[in-house]
């Protein structure tokens, strides 16, 4: 449809930058001078074979004129201030500039980080010191001594797993019972198997930068001070697709009855490695009620968050193996892999990465250097005694309870930082604090919360001033900012004024239908009549009295019906249409009143060629998506007379013909 076939012509038209230069103008539109440069932008851009000839530039400066005008209209009935247009311009614009903002050399270092560490799945243990982020200094060389000890202890050959039980600040380390009274076994520290993305960043990389056997020293992370052990390290498995059957634990299990169900496990993997139905033993014997059904079968499952007992032998089988039951506190399981997939190839799982990267707190280091670059540009002044004035107004009871107050702190219309010439003031800070209050805890202290605070709130304040001004600090923004602006706003100009109302205008479409009706007609057709009979002689009848009555002109079939069907019903009458070229195909000529008669095995027919109905217009509904297409382009074609009617404008025809070649 037109539609498309003008959003198409706009996608030329605005590749379209703005230049500024003093070269000859081209055409004045409106007392506009525009300079034969901006023609030739777009000429050059979006023309595969230039060659300058007269009916290339002759082409291409139409559609240019008719893209001026068009803004113009939009400037005259001032679309670009209309509230849906500014909600959704401005959402463009904050998706546009956010990767203005971000550092693509740390971007791309991360996302290569991340493929080569999936490559691997790792299988860690820690034991961690707790630690807030805004601890003060006191507290954090204490729990950083803290991890120095316990990391001493485990090197002098102190069970891990004893010492987390003891030392670890994560409780999954010790038993647990749970509400229905299962008892879950605490994991002594280990964390099972992970995978890019799974762990904390800096806990991440910790892990991957470890041999197996090898314990870390006090690695920091939001949650406080980690020593890590790397216990295993495989050849990653992507997903893998897994039948089992489940033979569950009772709550408070005895060691009887685990002995029983081993047993019935034992006895069941004997039969399934002789011959027995892996699908109908699970039906039969599961307690996995959501699975037992499938055959035991379960969706695709990664090692993340899985019990290790459970996934520790998926490394070493392949697809096909019954592996022998294997314990987690739900009790026993018999395993047959499906099937196991290694990582996919980069280019496949690039934006699964990327996805992944944007939603991880390590994207932050992308924006931060882009932050910290600059602040060498910006001239940035703040005084640090205000800070220290800040945290000692705040009362600590209020930031616990989550009830902290701008009124807290004094001078609230003061400036607390200047960037250039932007002003920064102390309630634009004090109202950050209120929004990040949650994050404050019993242990912190506030001189540091309010530091730390500080430092992202400049960063976002930054950031935030080179946001609004990348038109002016960035070329290449404000052409793909200025390009949107513009194609969305035509789009709009041209939906309103030919799109919406070619499909909504239906008395203007019926009448627009009657001036090219004539264009889409149907094709020639001929009326057949059908008579029908399982008798020869009765057919022979037929025809004869079909030729008699064409003789004497009368072409009711009707009177050959009832004459034949005095006593019984032996010939049956029908009728059909069908395009002139198929008649051949019955074996009729092109004649009215031809007559061809067929039939064999007590089955005949005789088809008789009533009319020749000439070709007619299709109705509005069988045509309606081409004769709209059509009215659009005729609603355009007024339109943009009334555009070239209502704005004056003139081309330079000496610098035109200065630009034809040949």
């Amino acid at each position: 449809m037109k539609k498309y076939l003008s959003i198409a012509i706009l996608s030329v038209l605005l590749s379209l930058t703005l230049f500024g230069q003093n070269d000859k103008t081209l055409l004045v539109i409106e007392n506009q001078n525009v300079p034969v440069s901006e023609f030739l932008d777009i000429y050059t851009k979006n023309n595969k074979n230039v060659d300058y000839s007269k009916a290339s530039i002759d082409e291409y400066l139409d559609l240019f004129i008719n893209y001026k005008l068009k803004l113009m209209e939009i400037q005259r009935l001032r679309l670009d201030t209309q509230k849906n247009f500014i909600n959704e311009f401005q959402k463009y614009r904050d998706q546009l500039a956010q990767s203005y903002l971000i550092d693509k050399n740390t971007v791309d270092k991360l996302l290569n980080e991340a493929y080569t560490r999936m490559q691997n799945d790792v299988r860690v243990s820690h034991i961690l010191v707790k630690l807030s982020p805004y601890a003060n200094p006191k507290d954090t060389l204490k729990a950083y001594n803290k991890a120095l000890e316990i990391r001493k202890k485990l090197l002098n050959g102190t069970d891990f797993a004893k010492l987390a039980i003891e030392m670890s600040d994560d409780n999954s380390a010790r038993d647990q019972n749970t509400p229905d009274g299962r008892l879950i076994s605490g994991n002594g520290g280990d964390l099972g198997y992970f995978n890019v993305f799974n762990m904390l960043y800096e806990f991440e990389t910790a892990a991957y930068n470890l041999n197996v056997g090898e314990i870390s020293l006090p690695v920091r992370t939001p949650v406080g001070y980690h020593i890590i052990k790397l216990t295993e390290k495989h050849p990653a498995i992507y997903r893998f697709k897994i039948a089992h059957i489940l033979l569950m634990y009772p709550p408070n299990a005895t060691a009887q009855d685990k002995e029983s169900i081993k047993a019935k496990s034992d006895s069941i993997y004997k039969e399934i490695l002789n011959g027995a139905d892996f699908a109908e033993l699970a039906n039969l014997h599961s307690d996995d009620k959501g699975s037992a059904n499938k055959g035991g079968e379960l969706p695709w499952l990664t090692p993340f968050r899985l019990v290790p007992s459970f996934v520790q032998p998926i490394y070493n089988h392949k697809p096909g193996d019954y592996i022998p039951p294997v314990e987690t506190f739900y009790g026993l399981h018999i395993i047959k892999l499906i099937d196991k997939q290694s990582p996919p190839e980069f280019a496949a799982v690039k934006q699964e990465l990327l996805t992944k990267l944007y939603k991880d707190p390590r994207y932050l280091l992308a924006q931060k250097k882009i932050a910290d670059s600059l602040k060498q540009v910006y001239k940035i002044q703040y005084d640090k005694k205000l800070l220290v004035n800040i945290a000692k107004s705040i009362n600590k009871d209020s930031l616990l309870k989550r009830s902290f107050n701008e009124s807290q702190i004094p001078n609230l219309d003061n400036i607390l930082v200047k960037i250039d010439d932007n002003s920064i003031y102390i309630k634009d800070f004090a109202n950050y604090i209120k929004k990040n209050q949650s994050l404050f805890t019993n242990t912190d202290d506030i001189q540091i919360f309010v530091n730390k605070m500080f430092d992202n709130f400049l960063n976002d304040k930054i950031l935030e001033i080179e946001k609004e001004n990348l038109e002016n600090k960035n070329p290449k923004f404000a052409a793909q900012i200025n390009d949107y602006k513009e194609g969305i706003l035509i789009f709009n100009l041209m939906d309103q004024n030919i799109w919406s109302k070619a499909m909504k205008d239906t008395a203007g479409l019926k009448a627009y239908y009657e001036t090219i009706k004539n264009k889409y007609l149907t094709d020639e057709k001929a009326k057949i009549g059908i008579f029908k009979t399982n008798d020869a002689k009765i057919s022979q009848k037929v025809q004869k009295n079909l030729q008699k009555n064409i003789k004497n002109s009368q072409y009711n079939p009707n009177l050959i019906l009832s004459k034949i069907n005095k006593k019984n019903n032996v010939v049956s009458y029908d009728s059909m249409v069908i395009e002139t070229e198929k008649l051949a195909d019955i074996g009729l000529e092109k004649n009215v009143n031809a007559i061809f008669s067929k039939g064999n095995n007590n089955s005949y027919e005789i088809y008789w060629l009533q009319d020749i109905i000439a070709p007619q217009p299709k109705s509005l509904d069988e045509v309606r998506g081409l004769v709209i297409s059509e009215y659009q382009t005729y609603l355009e074609k007024q339109w943009i007379n009334e555009l070239r009617n209502r704005y004056h404008w003139q081309v330079n025809e000496e610098v035109l013909k200065s630009l034809y070649k040949n």
